[in-house]
């Protein structure tokens, strides 16, 4: 960017870092120069760091927490993009989509569970492809899978 089109990121004369602390009352906001507002929320159980639109909306949200941050993002849409790998590790994964939902891939799609898989439509539910395999794997371990004959075993154990 040059010096013409360069912009302060902050409006005010010291943007120098200074130490908040605190543990609850008012917030400590900064008026940046798209006119967003953040503010530093001290609380007692993890401070909160906003910012607002300049009409005042929320659009983001981070309570620091002794467990870590939660993150909130509120508008109308949110956009990742990675060039490589995206990784999601949690506990419980939860998506709700109020209108549809989704999902492409250029290759394959696995998915892999110790439980159950359920699939609920209220409407009808459709599988297309070039062959529809059901329990076509590998079925050791499954609560199905035929034992090895007594001459399998045999055989393993002599090495054959």
């Amino acid at each position: 960017m040059d010096e013409k089109t360069a912009r302060p990121l902050l409006t005010g004369s010291d943007p120098s870092p200074r130490e908040i602390t605190g543990t609850g009352g008012d917030a400590l906001p900064i008026r940046l120069s798209s006119g967003h507002e953040l503010s530093v929320h001290p609380e007692s159980h993890g401070d909160r760091v906003e910012i607002r639109t300049p009409s005042g909306r929320l659009d983001v949200s981070i309570h620091l927490t002794e467990n870590g941050p939660v993150v909130r993002v509120h508008g109308g849409a949110l956009e990742m993009d990675a060039v490589g790998a995206l990784g999601i590790r949690c506990e419980e994964l939860a998506i709700e989509a109020r209108r549809s939902m989704k999902v492409e891939t250029g290759e394959e799609i696995q998915l892999r569970t110790e439980g159950d898989v359920r699939v609920r439509s209220a409407g009808d539910t459709y599988i297309d492809g070039d062959y529809v395999n059901l329990n076509c794997l590998d079925r050791t371990g499954y609560h199905d899978a035929t034992p090895p004959t007594t001459e399998e075993n045999s055989n393993n154990a002599s090495g054959e």
